[in-house]
């Protein structure tokens, strides 16, 4: 592809991620000097009235949620050539680089803080009629914190109190499991001082951002309030997303609600902590394996079958059968809210509206037990032993990093160079280098 101008002022730089969806490159104002995202999508017959250009119904979305918190501005968008184009901001590195750079794991604290921005990035996008549909660390990209200095006041963690008098449509209390919800609106009966309110973002903290929405949809009408109707596939084809962290419901092909997203952000969450997800590296074969062909007797048949195999749904279905055999389990060694999250968006009907501030306060009272602050310092934001070069402030290679001057947004790139002794993790030398000073 001949690298070019769109929008008369925004030029190529270099390509920074490919999916599905369409390949981003980093692009940058041939005036002001300033980075941007620019997306294409070839363009193709069949993109018509009743399938739309995927690429121009993620620019509608991106509208919709325009001036939200946490959601990247769409710049410019429409047709050039051959191909669809949208500019949006360039931010820092998604939370999948970042996990990486730490050596594959998070504090608690960096959870628990992710998991709070999390809840509430998906709770706007629900507002607004939408369902993500494709939930995973590699679609939540970060902002880089301002130099100035933080006066704000940490936010108090509210400790969750179950009232007695909850209902069955609750968040189940810790160790208590709960039936599914059939009411519109599963809440946590507990009270609501107005202290539990959720507090803007501070300015000088890292801000979590939601992008790529290029499998997302409208789950109900706008005016009417009207959910879509309940649907699954005939066959149980699975839906849409990442096998890695779709939900169960996904799998068994039916039509993806609110519950989903958030099941996907309970598996997101399991795997900050653990490193992993027992399902992580099931692959089906290439080709279907000869001793399922051997139970064939018939050749035409076996030729068919052989025809009929997709690697991919094989692949699909494996990671389903883990992630129901791995059910009541998954969750087993770590805090019992991450069960409450799981069991909760499991047990959730297929309109039912969650409640996010009652999950807001149940990790917000598990930082309380724990005596974490929400002060917005993450693992890779750690001060390493280098000094100002430890400052974990983004990752090469990620969608919003500004590789061609070496910044994100103007602030340190954060090293990711594999050093001969391995991957560095900047907030693991912390903790050692903190651990000597004591010592001495």
């Amino acid at each position: 592809m001949v690298l070019t101008t769109y929008a008369g002022k925004y030029r190529f730089e270099e390509e920074i991620a490919n999916g599905g969806c369409g390949t981003v490159f980093l692009g940058v104002h041939t005036t002001a000097g300033k980075p941007v995202a620019i997306k294409l999508e070839a363009t193709h017959p069949s993109h018509h009235s009743s399938h739309p250009s995927p690429l121009k119904t993620e620019s509608k979305i991106y509208k919709s949620l325009s001036g939200g918190t946490g959601v990247p501005w769409l710049i410019w968008s429409g047709r050039q050539g051959d191909y669809n184009v949208m500019v949006t901001d360039l931010l820092g590195p998604s939370l999948e680089d970042l996990f990486k750079m730490c050596n594959r794991h998070f504090s608690m604290k960096t959870v628990l803080l992710l998991a709070d921005q999390l809840i509430s990035r998906i709770e706007f996008v629900h507002t607004n009629h939408i369902v993500h549909r494709d939930v995973k660390p590699a679609n939540f990209v970060m902002s880089v914190a301002t130099e100035s200095s933080c006066n704000c006041a940490p936010m108090t963690p509210i400790s969750v109190a179950p009232s007695p008098s909850a209902s069955s449509t609750s968040l189940p209390e810790p160790s208590t499991s709960t039936s599914a919800s059939s009411s519109t609106k599963a809440t946590l009966s507990v009270p609501t001082p107005s202290a539990s309110k959720s507090s803007p973002p501070c300015p000088h903290h890292p801000l979590v951002h939601i992008i790529d929405f290029g499998l997302a949809k409208k789950y109900r009408d706008s005016v009417t309030m009207t959910h879509i109707p309940f649907n699954r596939h005939p066959h149980g084809l699975h839906g849409v997303g990442t096998s890695l962290f779709a939900s169960i419901n996904t799998h068994l092909g039916i039509e993806v609600s609110r519950r989903d997203d958030l099941e996907s952000l309970a598996y997101m969450l399991v795997y900050f902590l653990r490193g992993t997800l027992p399902w992580r590296k099931l692959r089906a074969p290439s080709q279907l394996p000869s001793s399922m062909l051997n139970e064939i007797s018939d050749t035409e048949d076996r030729r068919d079958a052989e025809e009929r195999y997709n690697p991919v749904s094989a692949t699909w279905d494996l990671i389903r059968d883990s992630k129901l055999e791995y059910e009541s389990t998954l969750t087993n060694g770590l805090p019992e809210e991450f069960d409450i999250l799981y069991t909760y968006a499991r047990n959730l009907e297929f309109d039912d509206l969650p409640d996010y501030e009652g999950l807001r306060n149940c990790f917000r009272g598990l930082a309380e037990r724990l005596g974490i602050e929400y002060d917005g310092v993450f693992d890779w934001s750690v001060e390493g032993p280098a000094g100002e070069e430890g400052k974990a402030k983004g990752a090469k290679g990620s969608p919003g990093v500004d590789k061609g001057k070496g910044s994100v947004n103007g602030k340190a790139n954060l090293a990711t160079k594999k050093m001969k002794r391995g991957r560095q993790c900047l907030a693991c030398e912390a903790r050692a280098q903190a651990r000597l000073e004591r010592a001495k």
